[in-house]
């Protein structure tokens, strides 16, 4: 594995970070000396949807994100077949790591949206949680506990968790039309519009003019197409549970009480996994880190902070 770095600005630097399989587009600010916070990103954004985060804390963190493979400017792998389930997803966040704070380096990690999915199954696992100081997850839930808790709710007989169950298969009915093969695509070439897509983005917490929303459909595209392989080279992989207690990793779970696709039955009973968990609430919708960044950021470094006092 290498890297070839080049400056950006007087703030950020990007490098790509060469494994076996991808190029990995990582940007990163900040003094190496200061604890490293690493942001993981979700579907269909890249790592600019925590531009607003490490601007705000480069002054006292070193801040790390990068594109997950097939998004943004991080290569495709080939074949794309089975190069986009967990372990190769974990791999990516150790070399990442690797390159930006050493083979023994830790970090603070951060996670939205499939980036807190992918989180969930590096902090739950023993061979790989000792790489992190911390972990805050917003919007995204380890699919095992998320599909366990969705299908046990009706077993609880109680109305309140059966209408959160059944609002939850509801708000994620899109994801089961991405397994019907070539329908995606189809739709995309008849109905994929850039304003459409960027209106559904902004009801959701994304800011009208923000740089981020696709102009062309040719951009959308790009956003869209290889994210889809996240969903179906994972979501209906029914793994067992990991074992209760798994995380020792001091955790922060903020639950955004807005959030149009992910509702709280998804974290039900989380704290039987994890032995430090606090939970924030943020009425705020999917994308918080843009509708309200100021209030992310504070989140996040108070987490942090309390960490690191310790």
């Amino acid at each position: 594995m290498n890297t070839a770095t080049q400056k950006l600005s007087p703030e950020y630097q990007n490098s790509f970070v060469h494994t076996p399989e991808v190029s990995l587009f990582v940007v990163e600010a900040g003094n190496p000396n200061n604890p490293s916070i690493l942001f993981l990103h979700g579907y269909p954004d890249t790592h600019e949807v925590w531009i607003c985060q490490m601007a705000a804390l480069a002054d006292s963190y070193h801040v790390i994100t990068f594109d997950i493979r097939g998004m943004g400017q991080s290569s495709v792998p080939n074949p794309i077949e089975g190069s986009y389930r967990f372990p190769q997803l974990i791999d990516d966040i150790h070399a990442v790591i690797d390159a930006t704070c050493g083979k023994e380096g830790k970090v603070h990690l951060v996670g939205h949206d499939w980036g807190s999915v992918i989180g969930w199954s590096f902090v739950l696992n023993s061979q790989h949680n000792p790489r992190l100081l911390s972990w805050t997850s917003m919007s995204g839930p380890d699919l095992r506990l998320m599909q366990h808790n969705v299908l046990t709710a009706w077993k609880t007989y109680k109305p309140t968790h059966i209408l959160s169950s059944l609002s939850q298969f509801i708000r994620s009915f899109y994801v089961y039309t991405m397994f019907i093969p070539k329908l995606w695509e189809l739709a995309f070439g008849r109905y994929g519009k850039p304003k459409k897509f960027s209106l559904m983005l902004i009801r959701s917490g994304i800011p009208q003019n923000d740089p981020s929303l696709p102009k062309t459909k040719e951009a959308l595209w790009h956003r869209l197409k290889h994210g889809l392989n996240l969903y179906r080279q994972n979501v209906f992989r029914w793994l067992p549970l990991p074992e209760k207690g798994a995380c020792n990793v001091p955790t922060q779970l903020i639950v955004l009480t807005k959030d149009d696709y992910i509702r709280p039955v998804c974290f039900l009973d989380l704290d039987q996994f994890v032995n430090q968990l606090t939970r924030v609430e943020l009425a705020e919708k999917h994308w918080a880190q843009k509708s309200n960044p100021a209030a992310v950021t504070q989140i996040v470094q108070t987490f942090i902070k309390k960490q690191e006092s310790h």
